[in-house]
């Protein structure tokens, strides 16, 4: 039988009772001269201080949570997924533990441009550096290299360091953006939907059903795949989270990103859809736990491996879940929530990663998939716009977007047979 708990015994059993009265000396003390020096000791008024006492405890306990909460930190106890627990996902590291984006050091322009597209929409961004191609000894490539391309091997490396920063520091869940990452202004909400649909379907794919308490985003996750450019869903899986109404998905002559989904569900306008994926392409964003950026810096890292290249096909491999790789649990999003920026100029500042016959056009600014894109809004904003402009405003249900505009969206599962195609 449990001993009762004694306010005078210690959980080690030893009577810590003078110990704890010191402990709280200046408390009491205070309350004391309190209760004889105040002109108002009437017994209402005591009954008023201790609803007080009540009521400031309460608080207390709710900013406490609210920290918690707000920092990213995981619930110490299970609970499903209701609103609340989704309100973690508009705090400064929407829900993760952190984000991080990998820029080379004279990628200036796009830091820069990152930096303040961070701080008008409330994200907290750590930059890390990325890995000049150059300082790679051939010796040190893997085995299974042959990209046509040179500068992946360093954006294979700077991933892997993300990776492996990812263990050493134990950070249980994390974003990672590159550098020319660009989202809409509406990202929380539109992440907070994407969170619904993401847990419906690990629901719908579990068989245990257990509480899901380890992230917003569900527990049953490996890799979100939120900034991809192409994505294949795996064969047998016929589910969907159906997200209509929403009038900041690009209209369909605009999409960027491709998806091998159901024609019906590809030919929706103001339709996002979440899925469990398969193979993908493009590493412009992505979400990774602890346990599976161990699996992924195992996999990918280590010799010997799969004869494979680029490192977004690498990351599809596993989530195909192929031959003689580790598999991941992927769910991503079509159109993509976070998409490749453009600034006007020269094609050769783009991207390292570039077909060098097109280095020396000229383009004006864009951004694949996003219709409020926040890099493209950044010198109105500074010189004080109240509104956000669309990049296709005689296209948008709204071509200036009220800055304090509220989203709200309700997706729901639904199962498309293949054969209904």
């Amino acid at each position: 039988m449990a001993e009762a708990y004694s306010p005078t015994k210690s959980s080690h059993g030893a009577d810590d009772s003078d110990t704890d009265l010191e402990l709280y000396r200046p408390a009491l003390n205070s309350a004391a001269w309190f209760k004889s020096k105040s002109p108002l000791r009437s017994a209402k008024t005591s009954k008023y201080i201790r609803y007080a006492g009540m009521l400031a405890a309460s608080v207390c306990v709710s900013v406490f949570t609210a920290l918690l909460v707000g920092h990213g930190a995981p619930s110490s106890t299970a609970a499903t997924h209701n609103d609340l627990s989704l309100d973690s996902i508009t705090n400064s590291t929407l829900g993760f533990h952190k984000i991080y984006s990998v820029s080379l050091p004279r990628h200036w322009h796009k830091r820069d441009g990152q930096l303040l597209a961070a701080r008008h929409t409330g994200l907290d961004i750590e930059n890390v550096g990325g890995v000049r191609w150059e300082d790679i000894p051939k010796s040190e490539y893997p085995l299974w290299w042959h990209d046509p391309y040179e500068a992946s091997i360093g954006c294979w490396r700077a991933h892997m360091n993300i990776l492996a920063k990812i263990v050493e520091e134990g950070i249980g869940s994390a974003l990672i953006l590159e550098d020319d990452a660009d989202w809409d202004v509406s990202l929380k909400p539109q992440l907070q939907e994407f969170a619904r649909g993401a847990i419906q379907l690990q629901k719908q794919g579990s068989k245990s059903h257990k509480a899901l308490s380890v992230s917003p985003y569900g527990d049953s996750w490996d890799f979100l795949w939120v900034g991809g450019c192409s994505y294949e869903q795996p064969k047998h899986d016929n589910q969907y989270y159906l997200i209509h109404g929403d009038h900041t998905v690009a209209p369909l002559h605009h999409r960027h990103t491709s998806f091998d989904g159901p024609d019906k569900i590809k030919r929706m306008n103001n339709t996002r859809t979440v899925f469990q994926a398969g193979y993908g392409t493009c590493t412009t964003g992505y979400a990774v736990t602890q346990d599976s950026a161990r699996r992924m810096l195992a996999s990918i890292s280590l010799p010997p491996n799969v004869e494979e290249s680029a490192i977004d096909r690498k990351f599809g491999r596993m989530c195909a879940h192929m031959d003689r790789e580790m598999p991941m649990q992927c769910y991503g999003v079509y159109p993509a929530l976070f998409s490749m920026h453009r600034f006007a100029g020269l094609a050769s500042q783009d991207s390292d990663i570039v077909d060098h016959s097109q280095e020396d056009k000229v383009h004006d600014e864009y951004t694949y998939d996003i219709v409020y894109s926040t890099m493209m809004n950044l010198v109105p904003l500074a010189m004080g716009a109240k509104t956000y402009r669309a990049q296709w405003p005689q296209e948008a249900a709204e071509p200036d977007l009220p800055i304090d505009k509220t989203f709200q969206w309700k997706g729901k599962v639904m199962f498309i047979d293949p054969a209904e195609e």
